[in-house]
């Protein structure tokens, strides 16, 4: 989440985070603002890109219910794990058109990657979903290699 807060500063839009563990002073490092419930973000919200674990704590977090609090014509991007938003829910926003949504994971991944995707999204024209391919660019290949590297850094140098 840290790099698209980043890249939405660069375009000049207002960058609000919320999380259990997202603290001010994360904010503050990060230059952007802290909401205090996830309610208060999704009122807000005309771009919302989602950025948290799937635990039992976040399955389904952004339920029917809380999908409703998201202004008309806003954008969600899933870029988590399907389970964090409940798709169905989901799926019938966007065909009616109240809100546009994309990701790169759908709530019951495929086994194989030349299977078929069987959620409600994928039936959407207006649904902008990949199967769980977004992490094999070149470029996010590389990021990955990186990561790896500063982490064996940190833990044999520091």
């Amino acid at each position: 989440g840290a790099r698209v807060a980043e890249i939405g500063r660069g375009f000049g839009m207002r960058v609000t985070g919320w999380g259990r563990s997202f603290c001010e002073s994360k904010a503050e490092v990060l230059g952007i603002d802290r909401a205090e419930t996830i309610e208060d973000v999704l009122r807000e919200a005309d771009f919302l890109t989602v950025h948290l674990p799937l635990t039992t704590q976040t399955r389904h977090i952004l339920s029917a219910e809380r999908l409703k609090l998201l202004k008309e014509n806003s954008i969600i991007v899933n870029m988590a794990r399907g389970g964090v938003i409940d798709e169905n829910a989901l799926a019938a926003a966007v065909a009616n058109g109240r809100i546009r949504a994309g990701g790169d994971v759908y709530e019951h991944e495929p086994t194989d990657s030349g299977a078929e995707i069987t959620s409600p999204l994928a039936e959407l024209e207006n649904y902008q979903g990949t199967h769980h391919i977004g992490g094999l660019t070149i470029q996010a290949q590389e990021a990955i290699g990186e990561g790896v590297i500063g982490t064996l850094e940190d833990f044999f140098y520091s």
